[in-house]
């Protein structure tokens, strides 16, 4: 691809892997017959138009959608850090760089695919919280007391957009492993920090296939369902070993 790969990446090495990583995602909808995209002619547009480039993007970012490396921030702009290739480099040795890169511009297009799509998921998974998990949602501020907090409905934002950035990047994981990427198992399982990381969806994969992961998208759900089917999942293998 003619990328730099010095100690940091540079606007011209974040435009071309976005442009590469918006390839791989189409190739691989075609290749898998999976939505991976909602409208990927509507991206490509939608790109010739943006600000592709790189940053030292904070630690978490303020706004916008935002991963470790990577930022969409609507209308227009996709901004990848700076650094990733020395991450790269001290987490996982020589020549992953290109993979996380690759891999970040890819969760970064999913999301903004879901936006031109108006963000349909995410207002949908926010109705079904408010709808369906209002005890859950009492819980969690009760658990949550003394921190800023807009009510039940700040806490469905969060887990909306939580459910719905697991989503992303199990579409770019999906649609990138099949070209063998140097470590890009190895970023996979590094990915979040929290209870909730993205592996999640892949753990739930190899119990109940991939058609069950990707009906997650056509049908309404959120993050307490996932966590709950992979609760009960564990309790059947543990059953299983001691019967």
């Amino acid at each position: 691809m003619g990328l730099s790969w010095g100690l940091e990446l540079t606007d011209l090495d974040a435009a071309r892997l976005v442009w590469v990583a918006l390839a791989h995602l189409e190739e691989a909808q075609v290749a898998t017959m999976r939505p991976i995209l909602q409208d990927p002619e509507g991206v490509e547009e939608a790109l010739r138009g943006f600000q592709l480039g790189a940053r030292y993007l904070p630690q978490p970012a303020a706004e916008g959608y935002w991963m470790e490396f990577g930022w969409f921030q609507p209308p227009d702009a996709i901004w990848l850090d700076k650094r990733i290739p020395q991450v790269a480099r001290h987490e996982w040795g020589e020549g992953v760089a290109e993979t996380l890169a690759t891999y970040t511009a890819a969760h970064e297009l999913v999301h903004l695919d879901d936006w031109l799509g108006g963000d349909r998921l995410l207002q949908s998974t926010f109705t079904h919280i408010l709808e369906a998990h209002q005890a859950e949602l009492e819980a969690g501020l009760r658990f949550l007391e003394g921190e800023a907090w807009e009510g039940v409905e700040g806490l469905a934002t969060l887990w909306a957009a939580q459910y719905v950035d697991l989503l992303a990047h199990y579409r770019a994981y999906y649609a990138l492993r099949r070209l063998g990427l140097k470590g890009l198992d190895a970023v996979w399982s590094s990915l979040g920090d929290g209870y909730f990381p993205p592996s999640i969806l892949t753990h739930l994969e190899h119990h109940k296939g991939a058609d069950h992961v990707w009906s997650l998208l056509e049908r309404e759900g959120c993050l307490v369902e996932v966590v709950d089917e992979i609760q009960r999942q564990g309790e059947r293998l543990a059953h299983s070993y001691t019967v």
